[in-house]
């Protein structure tokens, strides 16, 4: 297995500068180590090029940044051909494995495995400059005994190829890969980057080499407590246009009152004034001044988010700070700071690759976190960014303004976990589509998708999707099941509330959301079974987040067919089996073949609390039609 050893001249990065095609770092660069990290520098004329680099001493890891600064008077020569990584992977039957993203469809977060012939070439690149829109920047290569998990780092617009060579793989990555798209002359004193590259590489299976990338990322990219979420949007409103005060202190008081142990209260969109000029709720319509709506909060949100705190909760508010409408002041006040696109001008977005209006952004944001008490910061993104990044980029400077924008929105992100040390990020785009690994070091996928909240199986693909990259996130426990099983059509929903086993088993992750429509019934056997999950949410989420994972089922979307994952904490020899009998899935038991270590296992069902004693690695699951069990594992 080739291993990257992050010398200058190896380094496997390539680009063009004034018709000079360099591959690796410049022979006159400069090398200074602090422990793991490594910085590069080299001058090529008077652009400075610095690899920022970090050679982990306890995975078969690294990671690398390139920058380009111009430290002249003058514009720099052409920058083009910029490939973050530009290598051979080395290694015979190769096999690789892409995801197509979320992008608000059933088949969305669907895996592939390419077998690579001849000179063929596999590439992905998202749609419309949001990173993770229908392509996903992770991707495993394998090879017989061996393989690498890929990490590309841009919350823009990348584009990725995987060719097969003789005696492996070439692959590449860039922010975007040709002169057209990616043609800038340095202004002086600016900086222009590449996407960070995290190539985490291992010996044996994929089973494996995901466990490898599952453990590296809750040691270096970071991971959450577990979230147990409540909310309250009036019935038949719009999003959260018609929260008040009142009605969020009401519910807030009312889950601690019947001993729900929620830990997140979450206020999405529609807190500020959004009304449009008909009168009409318009969350959509009305964003970009962050002001609070004063007849619905005549004291801001800060009772709430001081009720939140008496509590032990945790206050999230929604915004999309990026952005702007026409009844924005900011547009009015700095329309220089606002750039859109022809074909679409009812789209506007702040400028992040201005230095004042990002600090514009900085403290407006920030303000507000502060005097409202959050705790957790929700950013949404529902627009495609790039074709207005392209129309604000001159002739010389292709690819100039996203490169810029994206530096922006990373040090608004930085500057913000700065002044709130403590302060968490909720990453969403129209669901899951901005969450590249840039993204994930700043921040937690609490709405990973807007889709397939109440149609389980698809739910249970997106989870198994992002169990193997994206460790933490949040399951949604309702239902969308119709009278006879299915979740399509016009038919009537069965009367399911989120209190229904199955709706929340079935949901549990990391971070959960199940009380919201608890708190709409107002029933005491309701309130008591929202004790019982919220304690065994608390009990098995830890877990789902932090063992290794495997999938003992395929990968489906059907209701016909069981789900069954493993968790393994092999140096405690314990775990958890989360079995999953759909609501048409025929067959009353499943065998599945176990990742256990030889010995005799006791298991638990964590909420019944029936045992069995097994040895070997061949266990059967029998449970009814429509149900979820939760069996726990401990060697004996």
């Amino acid at each position: 297995m080739r291993k990257f050893v992050l010398d200058p001249q190896s380094l496997p990065v390539s680009f063009e500068l004034g018709g000079t095609t360099y591959r690796g770092m410049p022979e006159n660069t400069l090398t200074e180590q602090n422990g793991t990290h490594i910085t590069y520098t080299a001058l090529i004329g008077e652009v400075e090029v610095r690899a920022e680099c970090v050679a982990y001493d306890d995975f078969d890891a690294s990671e690398w940044t390139v920058y380009f600064t111009n430290r002249g008077t003058e514009k720099s020569p052409v920058l083009r051909h910029v490939y973050a990584i530009h290598t051979v992977f080395e290694g015979e039957n190769d096999r690789v494995y892409t995801c197509n993203g979320d992008y608000c469809s059933r088949d969305g977060y669907s895996t592939a495995e390419t077998i690579l012939s001849y000179g063929y070439e596999l590439r992905q690149s998202p749609f419309g400059g949001r990173s993770c829109d229908r392509a996903f920047p992770y991707q495993r290569l394998t090879f017989d005994g061996h393989g690498h998990n890929i990490a590309i780092g841009w919350p823009g617009k990348w584009e990725s190829l995987f060719k097969k060579v003789e005696g492996g793989i070439r692959y590449w990555a860039a922010q975007q890969e040709s002169a057209e798209d990616f043609n800038i002359s340095i202004l002086p004193g600016e900086t222009i980057r590449t996407p960070l590259i995290v190539v985490v590489s291992f010996e044996g299976t994929l089973e494996h080499g995901i466990n490898v990338w599952r453990r590296w990322y809750l040691k270096h990219v970071g991971t959450a407590k577990p979230l147990l979420q409540g909310a309250y949007a009036p019935p038949g409103t719009i999003e959260f246009t018609h929260a008040t005060e009142e009605n969020q202190l009401e519910h807030i008081r009312l889950a601690k009152e019947h001993g729900i142990d929620i830990n997140l209260w979450w206020l999405d969109a529609g807190w500020y004034y959004s009304k449009n000029d008909n009168g009409h709720d318009d969350w959509w319509g009305t964003v970009g001044d962050w002001t609070c709506d004063t007849e619905r909060f005549p004291r801001g949100l800060a009772p709430i988010g001081e009720e939140c705190e008496k509590n032990g909760i945790d206050f999230l508010v929604w915004f999309e700070a990026e952005r702007v409408t026409a009844k924005s002041k900011v547009l009015a006040e700095h329309p220089e700071w606002i750039i859109s696109a022809k074909n679409d001008p009812y789209v506007k977005m702040l400028d992040l690759s201005q230095k004042d209006c990002c600090d514009y952004l900085i403290k407006k944001i920030g303000d507000v976190i502060e005097e409202s008490h959050i705790k957790i910061y929700r950013q949404d993104y529902n627009f495609c960014p790039h074709p207005i990044w392209q129309e604000a980029d001159a002739a010389d400077r292709r690819g100039a303004t996203e490169n810029l924008y994206v530096q922006g929105y990373l040090r608004f992100w930085d500057a913000l976990k700065e002044r709130f040390p403590d302060l968490l990020i909720d990453s969403c785009a129209s669901g899951g589509r901005r969450n590249d690994i840039e993204t994930m070091r700043r921040s937690v996928p609490l709405h990973e998708t807007d889709y397939g909240y109440g149609e389980h199986p698809v739910q249970q693909s997106f989870m198994q999707t992002l169990y193997t990259w994206i460790p933490y996130f949040r399951g949604f426990g309702w239902s969308w099941e119709r009278a006879d099983g299915s979740y399509e059509g016009d038919g009537p929903m069965m009367d399911i509330t989120a209190a229904d086993e199955f709706n929340v088993l079935a949901s549990f992750a990391p971070a959960l959301n199940f009380a919201s429509v608890i708190l709409d019934s107002k029933t005491e056997e309701d309130f008591a079974l929202a004790r019982e999950y919220a304690d065994l949410f608390y009990r098995t989420a830890p877990v789902l987040c932090t063992a290794d994972f495997y999938a003992l089922t395929p990968y489906h979307k059907s209701r016909f067919k069981w789900t069954v994952w493993q968790f393994d904490e092999p140096e405690k020899e314990h775990g958890i089996f989360e079995v999953i009998r759909n609501n048409g899935a025929p067959e009353e038991s499943k065998t599945v073949s176990a990742k256990l270590r030889e010995g005799t296992y006791r298991f638990t069902n964590m909420r019944t609390g029936e045992e069995f004693v097994q040895e070997g690695t061949q266990i059967t699951f029998r449970q009814p039609i429509r149900s979820v069990a939760l069996w726990e594992y401990q060697k004996i």
